[in-house]
């Protein structure tokens, strides 16, 4: 069956690198703005119909399977996502664990970048995470005042959500500090 439908699966899959070459020509800035903040050495470009990238300020081309490391490809493939994005205007964007392989600086790059003005910023985005230092980036560092954080928390079977506000969010130090004063801690 396969076999048979080969010759429409070659026209749907040229139609579909057509259209992904067209819009990346098209939004090639945003992609490119996207690489360079979250640290990046490479810009994507379109050459004969083809979405290319390069070594930021040359003209090496890049393979993307052989040559990018697994953060790199990452941070390519959200940079890709954040297009597609804007591009469908979805109605609701679920993210599962975008940043927690990533390190501080980049995690915070990443996330500032996700939610300003032109990225997903005013749309409905459900973020699931297990690292707790993007949650303090938007709660705590930008103050995000669109943002709501909760967990969940599961006692005995039964789930029940709970609220993350900008006071939960403490240093490290400061907690020490109050668990080293409490007698009642053992």
């Amino acid at each position: 069956n396969l076999l048979e439908n080969v010759a429409e699966l070659k026209k749907k899959i040229s139609i579909l690198n057509s259209s992904v070459s067209s819009y990346t020509s098209k939004n090639k800035k945003i992609i490119n703005d996207f690489l360079k903040t979250v640290g990046m050495n490479y810009f994507v470009d379109v050459v004969d119909n083809k979405v290319i990238l390069f070594y930021i300020d040359s003209k090496i081309i890049v393979d993307v399977n052989s040559h990018l490391s697994w953060g790199e490809k990452n941070s390519f493939a959200l940079a890709l996502f954040l297009f597609d994005c804007l591009h469908s205007k979805p109605d609701l964007i679920i993210l599962d664990d975008p940043v927690s392989s990533f390190d501080s600086n980049k995690k915070y790059a990443i996330i500032h970048y996700l939610f300003k003005k032109d990225a997903l910023a005013n749309k409905t985005v459900l973020l699931f995470t297990h690292d707790l230092e993007p949650i303090i980036d938007m709660l705590k560092v930008k103050e995000h005042k669109f943002v709501s954080c909760t967990y969940v928390q599961n006692i005995n079977g039964k789930l029940n959500e709970k609220f993350v506000s900008k006071s939960d969010i403490d240093s490290i130090i400061n907690v020490s500090k109050r668990n080293y004063c409490n007698n009642d801690i053992n």
